[in-house]
């Protein structure tokens, strides 16, 4: 058989790099977990707790309004409001949902008279 040689792999027993090396260890992989929440921590609040925490309230005008402006004046001075989360006008009333612990509904009722418009409660 000429031409070919036979090449035999390194004794790992014997080689120099196995007799100074240790095996590689099989170690499994660190897995990453969450601290632990404190007892005293609360979650954060939810969408639906938020919206639980507002309250609707319509107020009736004592007089109609007299034109849709007159609305929309009232819808904007409300929604700049602070703790004022959506206001509907009408005609005849204003529906306000609104954070209690931002805003009273007292508070509300006199930003709407203070405009000229008398409501009740």
């Amino acid at each position: 058989m000429r031409g070919r040689s036979i090449r035999t792999a390194p004794n790992r027993a014997t080689s120099p790099t196995a007799m100074t090396e240790p095996p590689a260890a099989t170690v499994p992989p660190p897995t990453a977990t969450a601290p632990p929440v404190a007892a005293t921590e609360a979650p954060p609040p939810t969408a639906a707790a938020e919206q639980a925490a507002l309250e609707k309230h319509k107020f009736k005008f004592v007089s109609p309004l007299a034109t849709q402006e007159e609305g929309g004046r009232i819808e904007s001075v409300l929604t700049g409001l602070p703790g004022i989360e959506e206001v509907s006008v009408s005609e005849l009333s204003v529906t306000v949902q609104f954070n209690p612990d931002v805003i009273t509904l007292a508070d509300v009722q006199k930003a709407i008279e203070s405009l000229g418009y008398k409501v009740e409660a």
